[in-house]
């Protein structure tokens, strides 16, 4: 029988010469030792933890980060419903009977106001403004511009060509909204436009103002002459 002092050393099975090495040098090596099971949240410091006003300074971010995102998506919301409210025209004026040439019609209507466009613009490179509303018509044929204006397939109200020219820090009659009245084949009408932005100008449709006029001008001097409509 050996003493204690002859007891033989302990050897891993796996790394027997590594394990006398590291006992050599003096590393502990225990591996009986259990990890710790319980952790204990009293034996955080307070100087282990951010600063309260970090903390603060973070939670005022966020919220005022979720504040903005929420303000920007009612904004949009609301644009979007005041756009819509101002861009159709419910059918109250006349009854129409709806079928499938209304996408005729509607291509009519698109390709008589780029045609007027067209028109104004060379008047505008000319004179450095844009004709008064009630002589839009006469003055687009007289001076060669337009050889015929073509009323809307309907040409009943609300299907009208309008015409609106407005003032602005340059001088007078220096920007123009045209617009029409497009079908659909549920009834509902959808305004079309060409010009300036509508949203500076939501009058553009209403013909009691004097700036603004149907198209064909039926006050201009002469005008059923002047005016041939296809057929």
């Amino acid at each position: 029988m050996n003493g204690e002092g002859n007891k033989p050393e302990s050897q891993h099975l796996l790394y027997p010469k590594q394990i006398k090495e590291e006992k050599k040098e003096g590393i502990n090596l225990d591996f009986t030792r259990k990890p710790q099971a319980n952790f204990n949240i009293s034996e955080i410091k307070d100087e282990d933890l951010p600063p309260q006003s970090i903390i603060k300074d973070i939670a005022k971010t966020l919220s005022a980060s979720v504040v903005f995102f929420l303000f920007f998506i009612f904004l949009g919301t609301l644009t979007i419903v005041i756009s819509n409210h101002y861009h159709h025209e419910p059918l109250t004026e006349v009854a129409v009977n709806l079928t499938e040439d209304f996408q005729i019609r509607n291509k009519a209507r698109t390709d008589e106001l780029k045609t007027i466009k067209d028109a104004l613009e060379q008047f505008y490179n000319q004179n450095a403004n844009y004709p008064k509303a009630d002589e839009l018509t006469q003055v687009l044929i007289d001076n060669g511009y337009l050889g015929i204006i073509n009323p809307d397939p309907l040409d009943k109200a609300p299907f009208r060509y309008i015409y609106a020219v407005y003032n602005n820090n340059i001088g007078e009659q220096q920007s123009y909204i045209l617009s029409a009245s497009l079908e659909d084949k549920n009834g509902i009408i959808n305004l079309y436009t060409i010009g300036s932005p509508t949203i500076y100008h939501r009058d553009f449709r209403d013909v009691n103002q004097t700036n603004i006029s149907y198209i064909p001008n039926e006050t201009s001097i002469d005008n059923k002459s002047r005016v041939k409509v296809k057929m």
